[in-house]
């Protein structure tokens, strides 16, 4: 099994590595910086994104 390296555009490099016992995250393991939040969604909706929608603490 091989690494994946992403390279954002205006960011640093991203090493993503395999793990043979993965169990899935049950929070967020990856965040985006984007200037406007609502101004990123909308235009990510109109793409097509479906974005879940949480109840709880800390679920902005």
């Amino acid at each position: 099994m091989g690494l994946l390296e992403l390279h954002p555009e205006g960011s640093d490099p991203i090493i993503v590595h395999p793990k043979p016992n993965h169990v899935p995250a049950t929070f967020t393991v990856l965040n985006f910086p984007v200037e406007d939040v609502e101004v990123a969604v909308d235009s990510l909706s109109k793409k097509g994104i479906v974005f879940g929608q949480y109840d709880g603490p800390d679920t902005d």
